[in-house]
């Protein structure tokens, strides 16, 4: 391989790399199903929204969208998902890509009579690599905002776990994508122009006449 193709090569990975950033956040908020504000739709898993979906776990949960005026619920102010017994929801992106969680609303699906002043929500992320990552939650009444710790990134799935026969809603799920970051605006420059450089050698290497395909000079005749 040639200096001009070796350049030409190592542009094209430049582009490739410089073209390469994180992806935007996405929100899951359970709007746009069709629920009345005051319905419930019921069994809804699987559930698909912004690239991910949510689905049963093991023991599998009653669960349903609800709306944001449901009677008797203590709610988000907007559509939530909910589920109501001793079972997790597990949340996947669709393509099986790896994502970050960082943070969502819980809290009690329906009238605190009867039930602990306080209730946990056991959240499991399993890593695309191996392993897992834990964290707990305590949710009540008014619904509140749970950030996740700066380790639950790289994740392959995440479990959401009541332990409680009370019930739980969920709502605003904030993830996104990892993808490789993005170079400071600096080295995205210096690199874009190396790229370009390499790739202007190459158009003009591929212009050069071999000296064999050149025409035969005139020769004049007596």
């Amino acid at each position: 391989m040639s200096i001009n193709q070796k350049l030409a090569r190592f542009g094209l990975t430049i582009l490739a790399a410089v073209g390469i950033s994180n992806s935007d956040g996405a929100t899951i908020g359970f709007e746009g199903t069709g629920v009345a504000p005051n319905g419930v739709i019921s069994p809804i898993l699987p559930y698909n929204e912004a690239g991910f979906v949510i689905q049963n776990g093991s023991p599998a949960p009653e669960s349903g969208i609800f709306g944001a005026d449901t009677d008797g619920e203590v709610n988000s102010g907007s559509d939530f998902l909910g589920w109501s017994f001793d079972g997790d929801l597990v949340l996947e992106e669709e393509a099986s890509a790896p994502f970050t969680l960082n943070s969502f609303d819980a809290g009690h699906l329906g009238s605190i009579g009867g039930l602990p002043a306080v209730l946990t929500l056991e959240v499991t992320g399993h890593l695309d690599g191996g392993g897992v990552v834990m964290a707990s939650f305590d949710y009540t009444v008014p619904w509140a905002t749970f950030d996740l710790p700066a380790t639950f990134t790289g994740l392959s799935s995440v479990e959401f776990l009541t332990s409680f026969d009370g019930g739980v809603g969920i709502d605003n799920i904030v993830v996104n994508l990892d993808t490789r970051p993005v170079p400071e605006t600096g080295v995205s420059l210096t690199l874009l122009l190396l790229a370009v450089f390499a790739l202007a050698l190459l158009k003009a290497k591929k212009k050069k006449v071999p000296h064999w395909a050149r025409p035969l000079p005139q020769i004049a005749g007596p």
